[in-house]
């Protein structure tokens, strides 16, 4: 599952790249994940940058355990299902990022962070759908699943899926109003482009309460042993 990502860049920078205007309330994060706010761009006749929910709303507080369903879904599900289906034909957007955390196996029971990024650092998009119930409608607040594809490349190194990153000259069709089916299918299924830098980050990235810069920091992945190194 993809449930960690940073968005750090200044305000500026992100209305640079993606020709929109940042809402007042956008704050940086080094540790964005479900259930936490994030900054989207909806699909329709113009960009608009939305607060968002990360996860489905509806049934966020009923889940304790945070199913992945709630917060991912893979494009292969997308493109089967026809409740999935409409969403992406209807309710695309992008997350607005400049890096993730990816997970990698080293023993049975432990995992190792790592974090990925471009190598200037810069924003880039995440596709996924978006939902607004009328509970939320008066705080104009959405909510978002990120799509994902099975790791390939480089990424697949470190775990089995991956977020679907948009390359920047797809990004008018994936947020115009109308979508080609053939075009949309295409862009689910699109291979792994993007050039990323990839280093180890300290496992402190688990608790979601934590956000500060050091997070993103190379550590020392374990040791021989399996065991972590922990930041002082």
């Amino acid at each position: 599952m993809i449930d960690r990502f940073t968005i750090t860049s200044s305000s500026s920078d992100i209305a640079k790249k993606f020709k929109v205007d940042i809402p007042d309330q956008y704050k940086p994060s080094y540790n964005l994940g479900p259930t936490q706010t994030a900054m989207i761009i909806v699909n329709g006749k113009s960009a608009t940058v939305s607060p968002a929910i990360w996860g489905l709303m509806a049934n966020l507080s009923n889940n304790r355990n945070l199913s992945p369903k709630l917060f991912n879904l893979p494009a292969d599900q997308a493109l089967d299902r026809a409740a999935n289906r409409q969403a992406v034909k209807s309710r695309r957007c992008i997350l607005i990022v400049d890096g993730f955390y990816l997970w990698k196996q080293i023993t049975k029971k432990k995992k190792t962070p790592y974090y990925f990024y471009q190598e200037d650092k810069s924003p880039f998009a995440v596709a996924g759908t978006w939902e607004e119930t009328d509970e939320f409608d008066e705080l104009g607040l959405k909510s978002f699943r990120v799509l994902t594809q099975q790791a390939q490349g480089l990424l697949a190194n470190y775990q089995e899926d991956a977020p679907i990153i948009l390359q920047q000259d797809v990004l008018e069709s994936w947020t115009g109003s109308e979508i080609d089916d053939q075009i949309m299918e295409s862009l689910l299924r699109q291979p792994y482009q993007m050039a990323l830098n990839v280093h180890p980050v300290s496992p402190l990235i688990n608790n979601l309460q934590l956000n500060h810069a050091e997070l993103i920091l190379p550590a020392t992945p374990s040791d021989q042993h399996g065991n972590y190194t922990l930041f002082s």
